[in-house]
């Protein structure tokens, strides 16, 4: 029809998976399927190695945590992804970035040759479509060679950057392209021979930036990883362990998309960057987060000679928990599912408001 517009679509969860879906169109809401990337693209094959200095004096990684596997159903072969053993769980602000609406990419042609081609299909296919849940809660800002830090001069300069406009330098995932340098095999086995150099470079750049949550796509994987870092510099430590998912450009319907992988890695850099938000010397019934971990934003209590993430009156009194203000974003605390207040009624806040 002529003028009209492309429908609008509206993320959902699918209620066996939690995954994130799409519908086929607006008029069939009970028709659901997992949105891949479908416009035509041809892929050269050509490739780039990597070899810079400055990532040499990183360790390989070595202690790879893979998420993903491959299934067979109906349709081909398809990926399917774990999220919920290395992230942590759905908070009541995911709602808010699922009911967000959003427009797939106009139908067009790609050519994936240099990397500048790798990084615009990315960009036009998979961040942009992605990017629409987070225009408010929170808006997320996507830069490209954006530095490390203050200093201009750096010669780490990772490709492409998310962070929130207000929050300062601290990103949410940083992100490089390649071009056919991800061998999936051998990330999916968990043990990298060809790919050692490249992971040096990545776990550079995710100690360079201090930004845990990074990802790699070179024309034909996604690669993410998530490194389990306490602090930064354990980020430096080859005995670090790596989250990784391996997700492929092309597969059956009923597999992981890069636009689920980025979403989820955008949510689990969210939760990191709300902790630096935190609450000055908090005290939860009593007791005090020994510290956060790094890499999730997890408080950590000391109770009994033992770190736990569990509040050290878990059982007592019920189960304390932490859920999100869908109002300003801010974290806050809870015993038994309800709000729990101080010895002041007020509600106990775990971070400070992040919209």
């Amino acid at each position: 029809m002529a003028g009209a517009s492309r429908p609008q679509v509206m993320l959902r969860q699918h209620p066996a998976w939690g995954a994130w879906f799409w519908p086929v169109c607006g008029s069939c809401p009970c028709l659901w399927v997992q949105d891949i990337t479908s416009n035509p693209a041809h892929f050269t094959g050509s490739k780039t190695a990597t070899d810079k200095k400055w990532a040499k004096n990183f360790e390989v990684i070595i202690d790879l945590r893979v998420h993903t596997y491959s299934n067979v159903n109906e349709h081909g072969r398809i990926t399917i992804a774990d999220w919920d053993t290395a992230m942590l769980p759905p908070f009541a602000d995911d709602k808010l970035r699922m009911d967000a609406l959003g427009e797939r990419p106009n139908r067009r042609l790609h050519r994936l040759y240099a990397e500048p081609d790798m990084a615009l299909w990315s960009h036009t296919e998979v961040s942009n479509v992605v990017l629409a849940a987070w225009n408010k809660y929170p808006a997320a800002l996507q830069t490209s060679e954006a530095k490390a830090g203050i200093d201009a001069s750096a010669a780490e300069t990772v490709d492409v950057t998310y962070r929130l406009p207000a929050g300062g330098r601290q990103p949410l995932v940083i992100g490089e392209f390649k071009r056919n340098l991800i061998d999936p095999e051998e990330w999916m086995a968990g043990s990298l021979t060809s790919s050692k150099s490249l992971s040096k470079e990545l776990r550079g750049y995710a100690y360079k930036y201090k930004c845990p949550q990074i990802f790699c796509f070179d024309g034909e994987v996604l690669l993410l990883l998530q490194f389990r870092a306490g602090n930064v510099e354990e980020i430096k430590s080859k005995h670090c362990p790596v989250d990784c998912w391996v997700i492929p450009r092309q597969s059956a319907p009923g597999s992981c998309t890069m636009r689920e992988g980025l979403h989820r890695l955008l949510v689990q850099g969210f939760r990191r960057v709300q902790s630096l938000a935190a609450v000055p010397n908090l005290l939860v019934n009593g007791h005090a987060p020994q510290y956060r971990e790094f890499y999730s934003g997890r408080p950590v209590f000391a109770h009994n000679g033992a770190l736990s993430y569990e509040h050290p009156l878990d059982g007592n009194q019920g189960v304390f928990d932490r859920e999100v203000d869908t109002n300003d974003g801010s974290v806050y605390w809870r015993l038994n599912k309800q709000p729990f207040l101080d010895q002041n009624n007020l509600l106990v806040r775990d971070t400070g408001a992040m919209w």
